[in-house]
């Protein structure tokens, strides 16, 4: 990511007005996380042979399934060992796609919030700060925070896509 790009286009959007509706959409990490596809549905999705699009996900996606469903096996096998696997299929970007394609449906819960991206900061740079409180002066909505994704949706889209 590109921390002055990014906050140039949040600041470029910037509303006018607290009337106005946010540009800008954002699904962030923790959103995915929230609505990984469980490995089986990722399974399902994948095992057309006949279908191109689901032999190039199958192939794009090998090297993570593999680390993913290892870490998993790995802390379920010991309980010394701590979590930090994903419990399903992650597609980040298609979680993004879908909610931009289909809009509200793809969305459970989202809220408009003021968002810029830290570029000086000691501790973090290029992580988003949101005003989650409204309490910046003169600052209004700049974005949309998916904070639930609808997982039916996103599965009923890649199906559509790659069965």
């Amino acid at each position: 990511m590109d921390p002055e790009a990014a906050h140039i286009v949040l600041h470029a959007f910037s509303p006018k007005d607290a009337n106005t509706h946010p540009k800008v959409t954002l699904v962030p990490w923790e959103a995915c996380l929230d609505a990984s596809i469980p490995w089986l549905t990722f399974d399902t999705l994948t095992a057309a042979s006949s279908n191109s699009n689901a032999a190039f996900l199958k192939q794009i996606c090998t090297a993570y399934e593999a680390a993913e469903r290892k870490a998993k096996d790995e802390a379920e096998a010991s309980p010394t060992v701590e979590g930090g696997f994903i419990s399903g299929f992650c597609p980040c970007d298609g979680y993004a796609l879908t909610v931009a394609d289909l809009g509200k449906p793809a969305v459970k819960r989202a809220r408009n919030l003021f968002c810029t991206v830290e570029l000086s900061g000691s501790v973090s740079r290029g992580a988003c700060a949101y005003d989650w409180r409204g309490a910046l002066p003169g600052r209004h909505p700049n974005v949309r925070l998916v904070q639930d994704v609808e997982l039916d949706s996103v599965v009923r889209v890649l199906r559509e896509t790659f069965c």
